[in-house]
């Protein structure tokens, strides 16, 4: 990056990551440190140079992916846009991130990736490879706007509250841009993210992760159209990446 004369923040730490019940304070604080220097140079400044923020989780992918999904939060308009991630189940790809992906009907994502939202709208949009309108997401990679972190907003990760979904750090920032109305989160299929090589490889063999679309698709516009959300979610528990364990051991939550 100093050879491309760009500017950069390198954070490093030698916290180990705690066990899963204790894993949202940590995050929280991991991923607030390393918004401080946007944050730091908004305040100096009263503005920020910046316009999105990319957050990468996985370790495995395409550079052109990200700047497809960059693409995609414009083209969609869209105040939060999100990849999938995936990993491998005894050589079968499933998708990751069920503790804090929904469908807009509320419900999470399924980790089988052919049965991956519940919604008419998003199994369709899915089907022909379109991005879609969910109620959260993360998946490993996504795009927000810069301004959600500083500027009136002054958005932050957090703990849940007494009386809200003991969820993911990522659950709630959605649940938080949502409650201001900022409530314009997509998906978008194409852009794929693995947290291990082996991972990766195998996604790369498997093309398409989808069975061959019903009905006719190619007429689908492009643009999402964005309809209201649940006003319930599911709130998943702790140890949802049992495999079998979304929207069955859980209890349904106010999204307002």
């Amino acid at each position: 990056m100093q050879a491309l004369d760009l500017d950069f923040h390198l954070a490093l730490s030698n916290a180990t990551a705690p066990d899963a019940a204790h894993r949202v304070p940590f995050m929280v604080n991991v991923r607030n440190q390393l918004l401080e220097p946007l944050e730091q140079y908004a305040e100096y400044h009263h503005q920020s140079p910046y316009t999105k923020v990319i957050f990468l989780d996985s370790t495995y992918f395409c550079a052109h992916s990200i700047l497809s999904l960059l693409a995609t939060a414009d083209t969609q308009q869209a105040d939060l846009a999100c990849g999938l991630n995936f990993s491998d189940a005894e050589g079968a790809l499933q998708f990751s991130d069920t503790w804090t992906a929904r469908d807009i009907a509320g419900r999470a994502f399924d980790q089988d990736p052919a049965d991956l939202v519940s919604d008419a709208q998003g199994r369709q949009r899915l089907e022909a490879q379109l991005p879609f309108q969910v109620q959260a997401c993360w998946n490993g990679l996504a795009v927000l706007d810069a301004a959600f972190f500083y500027d009136a907003h002054n958005t932050t990760f957090r703990v849940n509250r007494k009386d809200e979904c003991v969820g993911p750090e990522t659950l709630l920032l959605a649940q938080d841009l949502a409650r201001e109305g900022l409530d314009r989160f997509v998906v978008d299929p194409t852009v794929r993210v693995t947290n291990s090589a082996a991972t990766w490889e195998l996604l790369q063999a498997h093309g398409t992760l989808l069975p061959p679309a019903v009905g006719n698709t190619t007429a689908l516009p492009t643009e999402v159209a964005y309809v209201e959300g649940s006003a319930e979610v599911y709130c998943a528990p702790v140890d949802v990446a049992a495999p079998g364990s979304q929207n069955k051991n859980g209890t349904w939550v106010s999204w307002a």
